[in-house]
């Protein structure tokens, strides 16, 4: 029996397998930028063949998360942060059309979802645990985006955001504490809760800019060095 993609079922199966484990470990910033995956070492680690880590490597090629130098082999693409501020140009614009139709739009359980995760940041915020809130505050994005029911924005930010969330990952404890964020989030849920757009997506852009340039500047002090060398 074949899959879809020309691979026996069970090679399709672990090549998703590794396809989400590597990709974990590389938004995670376990396997940090500039790393070589070699392709016996992570076959044997993941208990695969080359096949199937070969098909989950060329999806993660197709989303820019690795990179095949020829006769050098495959690492892991490194984060520029001329990339990054391009992204972050991005998600400024769609999260603020974002938010405004949320206000439109929300229902009461989108609202409950959201204010959970406001919630989920403060007390991650009061504990200092860097990881809850940056679970937490992913939860609130996705929320926002749920609420504003546009699946066209869904998909572009879904897109970018998987190298946002590799930059947050190298951030986060580089970072001061993230109390402006989480005042941030509370103010954009009262404001998409009291049906106010244009005052939700003002609050959302200012916060946002503010944040992304200081996550930016991070990076830049950080430096970068092509990948492969």
């Amino acid at each position: 029996m074949k899959s879809v993609v020309g691979l026996p079922v069970h090679n399709a199966s672990r090549a998703v397998t590794a396809y989400e484990e590597i990709k974990r470990r590389i938004l995670e910033g376990i396997i940090p930028p500039g790393h070589p995956i070699l392709e016996n070492g992570m076959a044997g680690e993941l208990g695969i063949s080359r096949t199937p880590l070969r098909e989950a490597l060329a999806r993660l090629r197709h989303e820019d998360l690795v990179i095949a130098i020829p006769r050098k082999g495959i690492f892991v693409n490194s984060l520029s942060a001329d990339d990054m501020e391009e992204i972050a140009d991005m998600l400024e614009g769609l999260e603020g059309i974002a938010v405004k139709l949320a206000a439109k739009r929300a229902t009461e359980t989108d609202l409950a979802r959201i204010e959970d995760a406001v919630r989920a940041q403060e007390e991650a915020l009061r504990k200092d645990d860097r990881q809850a809130w940056s679970v937490a505050d992913e939860e609130f994005h996705n929320a926002v985006l749920d609420a504003a029911r546009n699946r066209r924005i869904q998909e572009v930010v879904s897109r970018v955001k998987v190298q946002w969330r590799r930059q947050q990952a190298l951030t986060i404890r580089l970072r001061p504490k993230p109390t402006f964020s989480t005042e941030g989030h509370r103010a954009t849920l009262e404001a998409i809760r009291s049906r106010d757009g244009e005052l939700a997506r003002q609050i959302d852009q200012r916060h946002r800019a503010k944040v992304n340039r200081m996550l930016i500047d991070i990076l830049r002090s950080l430096g970068s060095r092509p990948v492969g060398l």
